[in-house]
């Protein structure tokens, strides 16, 4: 899910305002169940998300937990993605996770688990909540030489807050990262399983990060992601895809656990199935914080 960019440690208090400002938002209405829309936008659950993939933060030996608060509010020129109306529109995905990174000699463990809202603004029936888990584990430091890495992720998609159940995908990844300094690239390839026979798919992914350091302690995040996925099943044939990403992030440090994110995201979409092409940007702030236990 949401990347860690940075790992600074802060105060309890930087995570508790950062929550508090979530919570403040106002609860939107539920409008009438849209499964179609929503098995759609299942399709695209990992949609060149930022999970962990160049590294989980390290291990920090007195404080091996650590708890996340991503909260973006995005305006999506294909708000939809894979369902029927692809009009523009702002959605807000707040995301909790809790982790935990260990290791021992060459090997490193890693472990997380989390919950994720998905208001799709003005259209409350495309609203979706779901959780995630993550069990990894890696040989090597990506910063001397490569380092290879296996992970299982379970996931699953639900109607509104935790309504009805929609898809759970088993991810199975075998993968390598590398990092120069400032610069990180992780190849991989995943095999999705869904308890639905509608989204069972293979996965050949390449994506590259930098990081520049900018005065007053800003970040400029620089990514370039591509991805090659095929389904086994898809409207009575098999479908295939081609995506390209690439996207610029501003990060705003607000105190010693809380940082401001803003993104500039292009993506590009090519399929065999005539629905699935088209060109998504994505424009938003994003609420960071982190906190290490």
């Amino acid at each position: 899910m949401a990347g860690w960019i940075s790992s600074r440690a802060g105060p309890a208090s930087g995570f508790a305002s950062a929550l508090a400002l979530f919570l403040a938002q106002p609860l939107f209405a539920q409008a009438a169940d849209a499964a179609e829309s929503r098995l759609a936008s299942a399709y695209e659950a990992h949609e060149l998300e930022d999970e962990y993939e160049f590294g989980p933060p390290p291990a920090v030996r007195d404080r091996p937990w650590s708890i996340a608060f991503w909260a973006p509010v995005n305006w999506r020129s294909n708000r939809a993605l894979a369902g029927s109306g692809r009009q523009a529109g702002v959605s807000m995905d707040p995301e909790w996770s809790l982790a935990r990174r260990w290791g021992q000699g060459r090997v490193a463990f890693f472990t997380e688990g989390g919950l994720f809202l998905s208001a799709m603004l003005p259209d409350a029936a495309l609203d979706t909540s779901g959780w995630w888990g993550t069990a990894e584990v890696s040989l090597d430091n990506p910063a001397a030489g490569l380092s290879p890495y296996a992970a299982y992720e379970p996931r699953g998609i639900y109607t509104h807050v935790f309504g009805r159940e929609v898809v759970t995908f088993h991810n199975f990844t075998l993968g390598v990262r590398r990092n120069w300094g400032a610069t990180a690239l992780n190849l991989f390839a995943r095999r999705m399983q869904a308890d639905r026979a509608i989204a069972d798919q293979y996965q050949l992914a390449a994506h590259a990060q930098r990081n520049i350091a900018l005065g007053n302690d800003l970040l400029l995040n620089l990514r370039a992601d591509a991805e090659w996925r095929s389904f086994d099943r898809h409207e009575g044939d098999r479908r295939r895809d081609i995506r390209a990403r690439v996207r610029t992030r501003l990060i705003v440090p607000l105190d010693s656990a809380v940082d401001l994110a803003l993104t500039a995201d292009v993506q590009r979409h090519w399929s065999t199935v005539d629905r699935f092409q088209f060109t998504n940007i994505v424009i938003g702030p994003a609420l960071s914080a982190h906190l290490r236990l």
